[in-house]
């Protein structure tokens, strides 16, 4: 019994220690993550209210443990201070520290910064490769990505596209290359995502990942489907549903 309650007071008190310090993460990836501790501060808790306890009746049990039963009192005291200097401007030492110290150790194991880190792995070249490293799949749908920004339209532009070419294809006064590297590279190809008629991201899209049979057009959101295809050198390229460009301006 000994044994079990032990075991319950270390993973209730670490599982709370994984809560707290992923909050500190999401935390310094948003500016608004500190939502996430007020959001996991009634499940950490619950996690070190049933630490206590398991703890209380350990020691009762056996009066002679090594004293497991501090674990959870030590990790409540600890939280209890962390959050009452957040509310005290003099006291912010603390979890300035903490935050700090998360941070460089973030960086260092992961060699990003954690806003880097996550933004990198929401963005739209992940996302996209991670679709074409699965071998089963046929086609890509741009709407299926789940990316992390809006919109309702895509255009696409070959190498070397410069002002004068990108404003015509979106029929709008506006400088690619200012946003892209296209204009300069031929190892890119450069997405233009548009919301309500104004531009609202920019992907340079390295040709080493896919390459595109139709470029230097349009698509609605529902349009925007293509079928996978590999060349000889094992190069995916996507290629419209529809293929005529006509259909996508």
């Amino acid at each position: 019994m000994n044994k079990l309650l032990s075991a319950g007071v270390l993973f209730l008190t670490l599982l709370t220690l994984i809560i707290f310090l992923a909050s500190c993460v999401i935390t310094l990836t948003d500016g608004q993550g500190a939502l996430v501790f007020v959001a996991s501060i009634p499940a950490m808790s619950i996690l070190l209210f049933c630490a206590l306890m398991f703890s209380r009746k350990l020691k009762a049990n056996s009066p002679s443990t090594w004293r497991i039963d501090y674990l959870p009192k030590i990790v409540s005291a600890f939280l209890v201070a962390f959050f009452i200097s957040l509310l005290v401007p003099g006291l912010r030492t603390l979890p300035d520290t903490l935050m700090n110290l998360v941070g460089t150790t973030f960086t260092y194991a992961t060699g990003a910064t954690p806003y880097a880190f996550f933004k990198e792995r929401a963005s739209f070249p992940t996302k996209l490769s991670a679709q074409l490293q699965n071998g089963n799949q046929k086609t890509i749908i741009f709407s299926d990505l789940d990316v992390s920004f809006a919109w309702d339209r895509v255009c696409m532009f070959g190498p070397y596209t410069n002002n004068e070419k990108a404003k015509s294809v979106l029929n709008m006064n506006w400088n690619i290359e200012e946003r892209s590297q296209i204009h300069v590279s031929d190892s890119v190809n450069a997405l233009v995502f548009l919301y309500q008629g104004s531009v609202n991201q920019v992907v340079d899209l390295k040709r080493g990942i896919t390459d595109f049979t139709d470029l230097d057009m349009c698509l609605s959101r529902n349009q925007a489907n293509f079928k996978i295809r590999t060349d000889a050198n094992g190069h995916r390229i996507l290629t419209l549903e529809s293929s005529d460009p006509s259909k996508h301006q």
